[in-house]
């Protein structure tokens, strides 16, 4: 069996659970070794453990099968998990513990909030008297006017800056009948973006019965990715307006969240046919790790169920000096990663790169500093940073390509994605083809 703790793994915050990675078709054979063998109890058909996903059976046991992924998670002791076989005939491919990841935020959104925006305030205040008093009030003014020259795109009374940039403000595709899922921290249903939608939702976190939002990422991602076409205050600032969304709770109140509930959530968005998911989350890897193959399997199964995974690629870096590489899931070839910029079409400082040699590409970039969307109560409207924030804005573009070539394959989006990119003046390494575009 494959040895269940190298010192990659060590480094890692793990849940004590383990992942089962097994060859979709043996899912009989599995079962039958698992009780045999190990005595665990576990589904023996796909049919039997995608029901225990839609009536929430699963809640319990000690042993969820993704039987669409060729995932199993399971709470059974080290002791027993051992006594698999991998290898040879054997139906299994791989055994590790359960990861934790964690949402893709930008820097100010960790720790206290307030006192991170009061700091910056107070500096910023500073920085501006220290100008004045050294160069004078009129010297002052022109710096000033200099900076906000930079900027090539601003929030106006009907577009937030990023749906300019993206090209979505001039666009008549709203996502109809496309299914797009978001996999994060839920969503506030009673939200006035999302309380007349039809949204389907589910928790995929033991113990947590709703995909109610206790923590304000998900909220803000999904209204990125289908928020109304006419906000009920300010801006649009919604992709895929008319895009069927499916919601999993996957992601926990302090921001993080166990793998195998990310995986399930992955099953679940396939299992209902969405075209697109959009994760906003991951695991920092360490420079000159390899991309997990296992995950490369995972992205290659749902690009042949036509599903399209979008990941965001991380904000471990502290630019210039200082640039980590794409996060997991993200840096697998077979799930699209994605940068942030800002709104002069700079670089987030945050945003991972493509540093790697072995795999970890940034794919493209999306708007991700200072981006309007939905909040949870009682802020309801609010700006977040991040690569979290472009990756949705990329999934809902997949969604307007999807309803504009309804036959297209998932590979075929990802090529359009691709292709309509517009090139940046930044390295490829870091912006990939470059920013999205709509058609």
């Amino acid at each position: 069996m494959s040895n269940l703790s190298n010192s990659e793994e060590n480094t890692a915050e793990v849940t004590g659970r383990y992942l089962i990675f097994f060859d979709p078709e043996g899912l009989s054979e599995l079962s039958n070794m698992a009780s045999n063998k190990a005595g665990m109890d576990m589904p023996s058909t796909a049919a039997e453990a995608e029901v225990a996903t839609i009536t929430e059976e699963w809640r319990g046991a000690d042993t969820i099968v993704i039987p669409s992924l060729g995932v199993a998670i399971s709470s059974t002791p080290p002791e027993q998990i051992s006594l698999l076989e991998t290898g040879g005939s054997s139906p299994i491919r791989h055994v590790r513990p359960e990861y934790v990841f964690t949402i893709a935020d930008g820097p100010e959104e960790f720790g206290d909030v307030s006192i991170a925006r009061e700091y910056l305030r107070g500096y910023k205040a500073g920085v501006n008297r220290l100008i004045e008093d050294l160069l004078g009030q009129e010297f002052r003014s022109a710096f000033e006017t200099d900076l906000q020259s930079e900027v090539i795109f601003k929030d106006n009374e009907e577009f937030t800056w990023g749906l300019q940039a993206t090209g979505v403000n001039e666009s008549e595709l709203t996502g109809e009948g496309v299914r797009v899922a978001v996999l994060d921290t839920g969503f506030t249903a009673d939200h006035p973006d999302f309380v007349d939608r039809n949204v389907t939702s589910q928790s995929f976190i033991e113990g947590v019965p709703t995909a109610a939002d206790d923590h304000g990422h998900g909220t803000h991602c999904l209204g990125t990715v289908g928020g109304p076409r006419i906000a009920s205050k300010g801006p649009r600032y919604g992709v895929a307006s008319d895009a069927q969304l499916f919601v999993g709770k996957v992601m926990k109140a302090n921001g993080k969240g166990n793998e195998g509930d990310i995986l399930h959530g992955i099953g679940w968005a396939i299992q209902n046919n969405c075209r697109v998911v959009s994760l906003s989350l991951g695991k920092q890897v360490l420079p000159g790790e390899q991309p997990d193959k296992l995950y490369e399997q995972i992205g290659s199964i749902a690009l042949q169920k036509n599903c399209l995974i979008v990941a965001a690629a991380g904000n471990d870096s502290l630019r210039p000096s200082v640039i980590k590489p794409v996060n997991m899931p993200a840096n697998s070839k077979t799930i699209m990663a994605v940068g942030a910029i800002n709104r002069r079409l700079q670089l987030f400082s945050g945003s991972n790169g493509g540093i790697n040699p072995e795999g970890g590409n940034v794919d493209l970039v999306g708007p991700g500093v200072d981006v309007r969307s939905s909040k949870r109560k009682p802020l309801l409207f609010g700006l977040s940073t991040g690569t979290s924030m472009a990756a949705p804005h990329v999934a809902g573009i997949a969604a307007l390509i999807a309803q504009a070539n309804p036959g297209a394959t998932a590979e075929q989006i990802w090529a359009r994605l691709m292709q309509n990119a517009q090139t940046l003046n930044l390295p490829s390494r870091d912006v990939g083809k470059g920013l999205v575009k709509t058609l």
